[in-house]
């Protein structure tokens, strides 16, 4: 039989409709069908299926939104067709839009106008705001955009829908605007209504989470390396991934036991152990004891990395596992202060709230001292991510578990098989962090009766959404120095410091002034070399020093301390400092109203001394008038260009070009950077003509 994949690959082949044949949807499902179970391609899914209840649309407009939401996989004109993986989440949407057709006794798409495109999406805005209460993370704009695109699908595939004896909407629903953006100007103002945690609740569980990553966590640590250690002693190591789990989950109640008994003394989380163990003759509820205390232990920690950061979970999610040489995790990099001062450790993930596809991004995690060895907490805390549960990914039989730092036991207890790791999902990293306030945070010193947290009472705790804590971080954050505008919208990823301000401040914040920087030495040297015209300095800020006629008379004839003094008075008179950035450097203070990160952001003003550090990106800086390079800038320039033009070369010769535009950009863009150096890169595609 064949499945909902096939039947879709042979209507693409031969354009012929599934009610043109045998009418079948599925391995197991018919078009006429109330409900449809689609065979889904994805692993995680695959057992139970996409399940599709046409039951719950309106009878009068079942047959136009099957036949719309089944040409979406199909083909579109406007863009990739849909995977049938989406099925599920794509479908609420419409029958979303249904619904509300049905309340607007609308029997067809045809009866839509402007007017109407415009009523929907007062509704909607009304609609989400009424839901904002319940939604735990931060509502995205993809997820409103999902709303919207159903109208942009009855436009788009009318042609289709007229071919099938249906009529889409004659008309584009949001005239030049896409959903994208519309949708990019309703997320923000709903989730404006979102309020930070009452610091009366921050303050008790944020201080018992770091008590578990200080204290809790050794434990846990040890615990599991006796647990594992039984791999070299009693199992057999033929297969450890299929036999040692199972094994372990026998023997591991006797080792917590006696572990706890030993070290009880003052830890009140191994005396739960204990108890957990007196509750079963056969000691399985000891084992049910360790993993809640293993995964609180791993909920402090991601508790810690949001309260420290402003990440949200889902972004947690994509952060990679795995340990470097140095101890570090492989998600965490390091830098040294402009002033040599202070280590800055970073995360590496990927961001897609406010953006049309993922992006990697970046995070300041912490900072320490220089020449400090101990770490931050908030690295400490993702490197007990990544210790408690590497041992778990490694016996997984999935490859995708093992890209994963977050994972999770599809079991009660403990995994008895390989198939029972399972990747960690958004909504069970909400469940781990409320079962740690419920059962891990001290409240005894908490005043529930203070009408502004009575609600939060007894079990109303799990009423604090995970989406709060950015408003957490971004408000204390203000609050602690009201300069640091630009670094929450860094820290945020934003496309705008505007958007930050209106959707994480809050209305009533004060006007936020700009942060300094302390990069005059650097901009220094380069104006000093581009004046003197030496080859290692280039970008298009350097075409803006080589006119500066008056510092160029100021400075002639001047070497060394004296020439850097007059530079620097001529910075400091102008208020310029530079900009670093792991592509190059910002000039803004020179030229404000050339910058092309503000301009794309739509912030640009003459007034503007930092760069838009929400929309600065390498190919925006690689034309813009602020943006300047040197040698040291090189590696990075050099490895985007032989990457690019490598994928470039492959989709050309695959007739795929079309889809790899951004590729062909980004080289161009990076042969002229490189060019601008006088770098020869017939030679540098000689010295590495693998691309690396």
């Amino acid at each position: 039989m064949k499945t909902t994949s096939d039947i879709i690959a042979d209507q693409r082949r031969s354009g012929v409709h599934p009610c043109e044949l045998e009418g079948f949807v599925s391995s197991s499902s018919k078009w006429h069908e109330d409900a449809w179970l689609l065979d889904s391609p994805t692993r995680a899914i695959a057992r139970s299926g996409i399940g599709i209840d046409w039951t719950t649309f309106p009878i009068e407009l079942t047959p136009v939104f099957k036949e719309l939401f089944w040409s979406i996989f199909i083909s579109r004109p406007d863009g990739q067709p849909y995977s049938i993986s989406q099925a599920h989440s794509v479908f609420g949407r419409f029958r979303y839009l249904a619904k509300w057709m049905h309340a607007q006794k609308r029997k067809s798409f045809v009866s839509f106008s402007p007017a109407l495109v415009t009523d929907f999406v007062s509704d909607l805005k009304v609609h989400l705001r009424a839901k904002e209460k319940e939604r735990d993370e931060d509502l995205t704009t993809a997820s409103v955009t999902g709303y919207l695109k159903i109208l942009e699908f009855a436009f788009e595939q009318r042609t289709t829908l007229q071919a099938r004896g249906a009529q889409g909407i004659s008309f584009p629903p949001f005239g030049g605007a896409s959903a994208w953006s519309i949708a990019d100007e309703i997320a923000p103002a709903i989730e404006v209504f979102t309020p930070p945690i009452p610091d009366a609740l921050v303050i008790p569980i944020v201080s018992s989470a770091y008590n578990f990553i200080r204290e809790v966590a050794d434990d846990v640590l040890s615990l599991e390396d006796l647990i594992f250690d039984l791999e070299n002693k009693d199992v057999i190591k033929k297969n450890p991934r299929r036999i040692s789990l199972k094994q372990f989950r026998k023997l591991r109640p006797r080792l917590i036991d006696r572990y706890a008994r030993e070290h009880a003394d003052g830890r009140p989380w191994l005396t739960d152990l204990i108890k957990g163990n007196d509750q079963s003759e056969e000691g399985d509820a000891v084992g049910l004891a360790f993993r809640r205390l293993m995964m609180d232990t791993v909920a402090a920690a991601i508790i810690i990395l949001r309260f420290s950061t402003g990440i949200r979970h889902g972004e947690v999610l994509t952060l990679a596992p795995g340990m470097q040489a140095n101890g570090l995790p492989n998600c965490v990099t390091t830098e040294i202060s402009v002033s040599g001062a202070y280590e800055l450790f970073f995360i590496k993930g990927t961001v897609s709230k406010g953006w049309d596809h993922p992006e990697d991004a970046r995070w300041l995690l912490a900072a320490r001292v220089s020449g400090e060895t101990r770490l931050p907490d908030a690295v400490r805390a993702i490197q007990v991510i990544e210790t408690i549960l590497a041992p778990w990914r490694e016996r997984s039989s999935d490859p995708d578990i093992h890209k994963q730092l977050l994972i999770q036991f599809g079991t009660v207890g403990f995994p008895s098989s390989p198939s029972h790791i399972l990747p960690m999902l958004s909504d069970q990293v909400s469940i781990m962090m409320r079962d740690f306030y419920e059962r891990r945070v001290d409240w005894s010193d908490v005043d529930f009766t203070d009408p502004n947290i009575s609600s939060f009472a007894g079990q109303g705790i799990r009423k604090i959404k995970s989406k709060q804590w950015r408003k957490t971080w971004a408000n204390f954050v203000f609050r602690t120095d009201r300069k640091l505008l630009p670094a929450i919208s860094q820290q945020f990823q934003h496309y705008s410091t505007v958007l930050t301000q209106d959707a994480y401040i809050g209305k009533d914040a004060e006007q936020l002034g700009l942060i300094g920087d302390a990069a005059t030495e650097r901009a220094i040297e380069f104006m000093a070399d581009a004046l003197d015209g030496n080859s290692g300095v280039g970008g298009m800020a350097r075409k803006a020093v080589d006119k500066l006629d008056d510092l160029k008379a100021s400075v002639r004839g001047l070497t060394g301390t004296e020439k850097s003094e007059v530079i620097r008075d001529w910075l400091v008179e102008r208020d310029i400092t530079m900009w670093s950035a792991p592509h190059g450097k910002c000039l803004i203070g020179m030229m404000p109203t050339g910058s092309r990160c503000h301009a794309a952001a739509g912030t640009l003003d003459w007034s503007n001394q930092t760069p838009n550090f929400a929309t600065r990106s390498p190919r925006l800086c690689s034309g813009c008038a602020c943006f300047a390079v040197g040698h040291e800038d090189v590696p990075f320039w050099a490895q985007r260009y032989l990457e690019n033009k490598k994928i470039w070369e492959q989709a050309v010769a695959r007739h795929m070009d079309v889809h790899y535009v951004v590729a062909r950009d980004r080289y161009l863009a990076s042969e002229n950077v490189l060019k601008s150096l006088d770098i020869d890169i017939d030679q540098l595609v000689k010295d590495y003509p693998d691309g690396h």
